[in-house]
């Protein structure tokens, strides 16, 4: 087993430090959760061509065909999230994880996550809409985004699904509203960086849209590795940030020592009669879950 992360109350600074040191340390689990990515991007790519080809002009309802095209995007937002958070977590407690492990596990719990997922979808699909807006708009839609980042680990942690993931995602975002937002924007400062990196010499070769096969299919190879790279930093910043204000609100910290405390003496008398491991709110630890 390998050695638990010293979970501990984090500044900004810590929970961005400790955010990268996971990411590096299990770089290959991660991307590899993550590269389902590309293959998205480049079938939606040649797609969204073909259908551009065969018509002069964007034909009627065009906003109401990009909304639905927003659906398959936030399902696999809100997969690949719930998968590299499980990883992220069993990491963080010490137990390793592969991509797989990860994937059998988050997608076993997924019909109980379904009641969630339907209150998610539209509220991203809304927050995604206004994000890309070049008006004031985009505040709002910021802020949508950042509230709604605590449902995952709510349902991986704590089993919380529904209504209650969504309000208590809300809920712990507005607790530490500064902390939290600092957070997400420096992640989304790494992110304007990346593009810039990725997508200006893009640009410079193909000299703006994409009109051939082999433009969609580079141009969504970039953007599924953009998913593929930056989806796991999200996914557990905001794992790092719920587990902050678990440990500062109740002291989950010494909750998980506790457990690691019974596991060792478990592992060291085989024959003991070891209690299950609980959550704080009674529901039962990730790995019986799971």
């Amino acid at each position: 087993m390998a050695s638990r992360t010293d979970l501990r109350p984090m500044g900004i600074r810590d929970i961005l430090d400790e955010t990268i040191d996971l990411y590096k340390s299990h770089l290959g689990v991660f991307l590899a959760i993550a590269a389902i990515y590309i293959p998205y991007e480049i079938l939606q790519g040649l797609w969204l061509g073909a259908e551009a080809s065969l018509s002069a002009s964007p034909p009627e309802g065009w906003s109401l065909r990009e909304g639905l095209i927003a659906v398959p995007e936030n399902l696999l937002h809100y997969l690949v999230t719930g998968v590299v958070t499980v990883a992220a977590y069993e990491h963080l407690r010490g137990q390793k994880t592969t991509a797989l492990d990860a994937y059998r596990a988050f997608l076993r719990r997924f019909r109980s996550f379904l009641p969630a997922l339907l209150l998610l979808l539209p509220l991203g699909i809304v927050a995604e809409e206004l994000s890309e807006s070049p008006s004031w708009l985009v505040l709002p839609g910021l802020l949508i985004s950042f509230s709604l980042m605590f449902a995952v680990p709510l349902f991986v942690v704590e089993s919380q699904t529904g209504f209650k993931a969504v309000w208590g995602s809300i809920r712990i975002f507005f607790a530490h509203p500064f902390k939290n937002g600092a957070c997400m924007l420096s992640l989304l400062a790494i992110v304007f960086i990346l593009m810039g990196i990725l997508y200006i010499p893009m640009e410079s070769v193909f000299g703006g849209e994409a009109d051939s096969w082999l433009q969609r299919i580079v141009a969504g190879s970039v953007d599924g590795v953009m998913g593929m790279v930056l989806t796991p930093l999200f996914s557990i910043v905001s794992l790092l940030l719920y587990l902050d204000h678990r440990i500062r609100r109740e002291g989950f910290d010494l909750e998980l020592l506790s457990e690691d405390l019974q596991r060792a003496a478990s592992d060291r008398n085989p024959g003991a009669d070891a209690r299950p491991t609980r959550e704080s709110d009674g529901s039962p630890g990730l790995s019986e879950k799971i």
